[in-house]
C-alpha cells in the first residue's frame, strides 16, 4: 500500500532495508543459539537475504537511467552473497561490473568468481580471478582471489598453478601470519597437497597395473614426498591455530597421510633381509600408525564434542565415520588386534544400518582368525548378515562399499564357510 503514495522505488527500497535488517537480526540470535535452533534461524536468514536481493533488483530495475543503479545493484548482490543464491549472485556482479571500472571492482571480481566456483564453473571462475590478481595486486581482495584461483586451478588438477599461488600469499611480503588469509593459505596448501599424492598415488598403482615399473617407483617416491609435506604443512597450521574451522578436516587428512606413509615401511620390512634393516623398518611402521591413530582419535573427539552443540555436516559426518573405520584398520596393521576389534566394533554400533558397516564385520573376523578363534570369527559372520537382511533396500550399496547386495550375500556365506 505504500508504493502508490510514495513510489514503487521508495517501497522497494523501505522493504529491501527492512528485509537486511531482519536477516541481521535473525543472524545475531543464530550467533546466539545451538544445535538444530541455530541452523533453522540461519536458513531462515538466508531467505531473508534472498528476498532482499529481489527487491534491490527490483529496485535497480526501476532506477536504471539514475546515478542510484550501480549501487543498487551492488546492495542486490551483496543480499545475494550473504543469501548463497549463487546464480543471483553472477547474474547482479556480472552487470555491476559493466558499469563498475574501479569502485568496489576487485571484491565483485572476487564474489563472482567465488560464486562462479560454487556452481562448478571454475574456469570462468579462472577468468575474473586472474583479473583481480593482475589488476589489482595491491588490493585486499587479491589475497582471497588468489585463495579461490588455487581452488580452481585444484579443480582442474593443475595443482602447480594451485601451489604457485597459494604460495606468492605465503612468501609474499604484504602477509604476515596474523592475517585470515595468511592462515587460510597455509590450510589450503596442506589439503592441496594431499589432494596430489593421492591423486599420485593413484597414477602409480595404475603404472603398476599396466606394467610401467619405471613410472610405477617414480610416481611412488613423488607420493611419498607429497604425503610427507602435508604432514609438515598441516601439522604447522593446527599448530598455530587450533580453533581454526579447518581443524578436524587438517587432522583427519594428517592421520591420512600417516596411514599412507606407513605403506612404504611395510614393503620394505617384507623386502628387507638383514636383521637390522627390518628392525628399522617395523619401528618406524609403528611409529607412522601411531602418529595415524592419534590423529583418528583427536578427530573423534573434536566432532563428538561438537555433535553436542550443532548439527555436524554431511562432511564432517562422513570424516567421523571414516575416523572409526581408520582406527580400526591402523589397529589391524600394527597386529594390535583385541583394540582393533573394539575400533570396529564401536563403528559397527554407530553405522549398523549402512551397508560400510560390512566391512568392519569382515575385519572383525580377520582379528578373530588372527588371534586363533575361529568359531568367533564364523559368529560375526553370521551377525553380519543379519544386519545385511535389515538395511533398507533402497539403500545404494555402491556410494560406500565395493560390492552390491547380492555380492555381499556371497562374499559372507564364502567366509563364513572357511
Amino acid at each position: 500500500m505504500f508504493g502508490p503514495l510514495f513510489g514503487q522505488d521508495r517501497a522497494l527500497d523501505l522493504s529491501a532495508q527492512a528485509r537486511v535488517a531482519w536477516a541481521k537480526q535473525i543472524e545475531l540470535n543464530a550467533s546466539r543459539s545451538s544445535g538444530e535452533e541455530a541452523a533453522t534461524l540461519r536458513t531462515t536468514a538466508e531467505e531473508q537475504w534472498h528476498k532482499a536481493g529481489d527487491d534491490f533488483r527490483q529496485l535497480a530495475a526501476l532506477r536504471f537511467e539514475t546515478r542510484s543503479y550501480p549501487d543498487d545493484v551492488w546492495n542486490g548482490a551483496e543480499s545475494y552473497i550473504r543469501g548463497k543464491h549463487h546464480a543471483g549472485t553472477i547474474e547482479l556482479l556480472q552487470e555491476y561490473l559493466r558499469f563498475e571500472t574501479r569502485r568496489r571492482r576487485p571484491r565483485a571480481l572476487t564474489e563472482l568468481g567465488d560464486a562462479l566456483l560454487s556452481l562448478n564453473r571454475s574456469e570462468q571462475a579462472l577468468v575474473v580471478l586472474r583479473e583481480c590478481i593482475q589488476d589489482f595486486p595491491q588490493d585486499a581482495a587479491s589475497y582471497r582471489a588468489r585463495l579461490l584461483a588455487a581452488k580452481a586451478y585444484a579443480k582442474e588438477n593443475r595443482f602447480e598453478e594451485a601451489k604457485t599461488t597459494l604460495l606468492a600469499n605465503l612468501e609474499g611480503t604484504q602477509l604476515t601470519p596474523d592475517s585470515v588469509e595468511w592462515r587460510d593459505s597455509l590450510f589450503a596448501l596442506g589439503i592441496l597437497l594431499h589432494d596430489e599424492a593421492l591423486s599420485t598415488a593413484t597414477r602409480a598403482r595404475k603404472a603398476v597395473s599396466d606394467g610401467d615399473a619405471k613410472s610405477a617407483e617414480q610416481l611412488s617416491k613423488l607420493s611419498r614426498d607429497l604425503y610427507e609435506e602435508t604432514t609438515v604443512r598441516l601439522e604447522e597450521a593446527v599448530a598455530r591455530y587450533p580453533d581454526a574451522v579447518q581443524l578436524v578436516v587438517s587432522r583427519y587428512l594428517i592421520g591420512e597421510s600417516y596411514r599412507e606413509l606407513a605403506r612404504f615401511p611395510r614393503e620394505q620390512l617384507v623386502q628387507a633381509k638383514i636383521e637390522t634393516a627390518r628392525i628399522e623398518h617395523a619401528k618406524e611402521l609403528q611409529r607412522l600408525l601411531l602418529a595415524a591413530l592419534t590423529e583418528y582419535e583427536q578427530v573423534q573427539d573434536l566432532l563428538t564434542r561438537r555433535r553436542e552443540e550443532v548439527r555436524l555436516s554431511p562432511a564432517e559426518n562422513s570424516i567421523l565415520r571414516n575416523s572409526y573405520f581408520a582406527r580400526g584398520a591402523a589397529f589391524f596393521e600394527l597386529g594390535r588386534y583385541d583394540e582393533s576389534i573394539v575400533a570396529y566394533s564401536a563403528a559397527t554400533n554407530r553405522y549398523q544400518n549402512e551397508p560400510e558397516v560390512l566391512d568392519a564385520f569382515l575385519q572383525i573376523a580377520a582379528c578373530y582368525r588372527r588371534l586363533g578363534k575361529p568359531d568367533e570369527a564364523r559368529g560375526v559372520l553370521e551377525q553380519a548378515k543379519v544386519i545385511l537382511s535389515r538395511i533398507r533396500e533402497d539403500v545404494s550399496f555402491s556410494a560406500t562399499t565395493v560390492h552390491s547386495r547380492q555380492e555381499w550375500n556371497r562374499v559372507l556365506d564364502w567366509m563364513a564357510a572357511l
